[in-house]
């Protein structure tokens, strides 16, 4: 993993930390936020420890890329959740960390989760270049890969 993607994944990991521990923080208030949110009553207790364990994995680079994955796996999981509120009309209050951010949620927590689920994928960008060019690698004629994945310019954005 380069540089940029040990940073990613130790910011994303600080993120999931912090999550976790300040719903913990909030002691019986959590679940009770997190069933007003529509999270199954059996999730509530176990999501702040699943969110530490996956963040201290990014941190200290332990089950890398499975870490990452999950990290995006659970973040599209509390994306998904916060469309169908909005689409429906709703805006629960979401405690995502802990009572720093209880408010009830918008379209600034769908930006918030972008831009996280954009800096959690940057782990995986050495994983996806490797196991891509070896999966093409096996194709009949396939004498060779070149695939970069980087960042766009600013022409490819507009375009």
């Amino acid at each position: 993993m380069g540089a940029v993607g040990l940073i990613a994944s130790i910011v994303i990991g600080l993120a999931f930390v912090l999550a976790g521990a300040s719903k913990l923080a909030l002691g019986p208030a959590w679940p009770e936020q997190a069933r007003g949110f529509g999270a199954p009553a059996w999730a509530a207790p176990v999501v702040p420890w699943v969110e530490l364990a996956i963040g201290a994995a990014l941190v200290t680079q332990l089950a890398e890329p499975v870490a990452a994955v999950a990290a995006i796996g659970i973040l599209l999981l509390f994306t998904a959740l916060i469309v169908r509120h909005l689409l429906a009309g709703r805006a629960p209050e979401c405690a995502c960390f802990g009572a720093w951010s209880a408010k009830p949620i918008g379209t600034g927590h769908l930006v918030r989760n972008t831009v996280l689920l954009t800096v959690a994928g940057c782990p995986l960008k050495d994983t996806i270049t490797r196991d891509v060019n070896a999966a093409v690698r096996t194709v009949a004629g396939v004498s060779d890969v070149d695939l970069t994945l980087g960042v766009m310019s600013a022409e490819q954005r507009s375009g």
